[in-house]
């Protein structure tokens, strides 16, 4: 499997697998928590359970930036406990 980018971490079962065999999305409250872990891990670089035991939907917010060329809307993740500005964003 090709990596886009080498700082994501490879996985050995392709994503376009999971979201077909409907194991990713918004199937069932089971299936959203994995869709969570899954691009927690994925996108975040989530590698440990400590990582994943700060994760929690206060610390995510959704945020929009207007700008000439339109709407941005985005996701932001802040981790309890870090200085302002060095959060995964």
């Amino acid at each position: 499997m090709a990596c886009l980018h080498p700082e994501l971490l490879q996985s050995r079962v392709e994503e376009e697998y999971l979201w077909h065999c409907k194991q990713l999305g918004a199937y069932s409250p089971i299936v959203l928590l994995s869709t969570l872990l899954f691009f927690a891990t994925k996108l975040f670089r989530f590698t440990t359970l400590a990582h994943h035991r700060r994760l929690a939907f206060s610390h995510i917010s959704r945020l929009t930036h207007t700008s000439p060329g339109g709407k941005i809307a985005y996701v932001r993740f802040r981790i309890p406990g870090l200085e302002k500005g060095t959060a995964s964003e």
